[in-house]
């Protein structure tokens, strides 16, 4: 056998190598959608493919007569992708199931009345090798921001700590751990990605957070603002923290589920140390003012409660604090230090508790 042969056969058997070794189909897609409730033909689909550079691909349709629809487009790399089905839910707010892209042909059935209830449930996806492996090794451990329980978030961390070059590890970390995680736990992480991890549109979003996350670290001072109050009258933060031991910054909106839930679980802790130091100022970020006052109302909040009464995407509050969902809580004492942040449930308690012991 020639010298010229023997590269040309080494040459084939390195490519099926390469090949065979990568599980993600790159090139030109095609999704063959469903729904699976007649109320949602005419409804609006949009298309989001968070590319690994950074930037955000959209396209939109419209479900037919017979509760389909489809996109095609490509693909260069294994994405995370997002179906949003225009005002799907009963109280009219959109449902989004995400899930990850490759090239080839692939299935998704939507069920957007079971979105607020698990959308792993409210989604089905085949023909994706990818969203397939991520399912898997997560083991379902797919979360609404605004609502990460604790078996979830030790899901990821385990998850995390196996995985941490995935191709989905940063969105994973993003989706459940970014929120409550200090600094020094956030740059843990960013530097223990590896490998596909560093390729993807969340690791992208991860890096360019990392001054926002260190402004929010324990032991700094809060963010300063100024918002009104249900009565009308102007609030600063540190000023409202002036005098106390502890004061929960909470915020919370009317359609948020989980954060009223939460509120029922503060109130005893609030009552019983409202005279002894302890303050309570719930921030909503909704946007009409009439269904916050009516929340306010029916819950019966006792505590001080502003609100920015401005849409989500223009939110000064949102900005400073970066919230990407809510519930959110940070607890500071009367100099406006951050001394911790994400009190929820028992921990909300305990943390209260030992604080106003000392």
């Amino acid at each position: 056998m020639s010298i010229s042969m023997k590269k040309i056969l080494v040459l084939i058997v390195g490519m099926i190598v390469v090949q065979s070794c990568s599980n993600v189909k790159t090139g030109p897609f095609f999704i063959s959608g469903s729904v699976l409730d007649e109320n949602f033909i005419g409804k609006t689909v949009v298309l989001s493919i968070y590319e690994k550079d950074g930037a955000v691909r959209m396209d939109s349709t419209v479900v037919d007569a017979n509760k389909t629809f489809s996109f095609g487009g490509q693909v260069d790399d294994v994405s995370l992708s997002m179906l949003t089905v225009r005002q799907g839910c009963e109280n009219g707010r959109d449902a989004e199931f995400h899930f990850f892209i490759e090239g080839g042909d692939i299935e998704v059935s939507l069920d957007p009345v079971l979105y607020y209830e698990m959308e792993m449930f409210a989604l089905n996806v085949s023909g994706s090798k990818s969203d397939e492996q991520y399912r898997k090794e997560t083991k379902g451990c797919y979360v609404e921001l605004s609502s990460v329980s604790s078996s979830e978030v030790d899901l990821a961390i385990s998850c995390l700590k196996k995985h941490s070059d995935a191709f989905y590890a940063p969105y994973l970390y993003y989706s459940t751990l970014y929120s409550s995680d200090d600094y020094v736990d956030f740059m843990k992480q960013m530097n223990a990605f590896s490998g596909d991890a560093l390729n993807s549109y969340h690791y992208h979003l991860l890096s360019q957070m990392t001054a926002t996350k260190c402004a929010f670290a324990n032991g700094s001072i809060i963010p300063n603002f100024t918002l009104i109050d249900i009565d009308g009258n102007e609030v600063n933060i540190i000023d409202f923290a002036k005098g106390k031991k502890l004061v929960l910054v909470d915020f919370w909106a009317s359609w948020c589920g989980p954060c009223r839930k939460e509120m029922e679980n503060l109130k005893p802790i609030y009552e019983k140390y409202k005279t002894e130091g302890f303050d309570v100022i719930g921030v909503s970020i909704d946007n009409d003012e009439n269904a916050w006052r009516n929340a306010v109302e029916k819950d019966s909040l006792s505590w001080t409660n502003v609100c920015e009464r401005v849409v989500f995407a223009e939110s000064e509050v949102v900005k400073m604090f970066d919230i990407h969902g809510v519930p959110l809580t940070i607890l500071i004492d009367g100099e406006g230090k951050i001394l911790t942040k994400n009190l929820y449930g028992e921990l909300l308690h305990k943390t209260i508790e030992k604080q106003m012991q000392q």
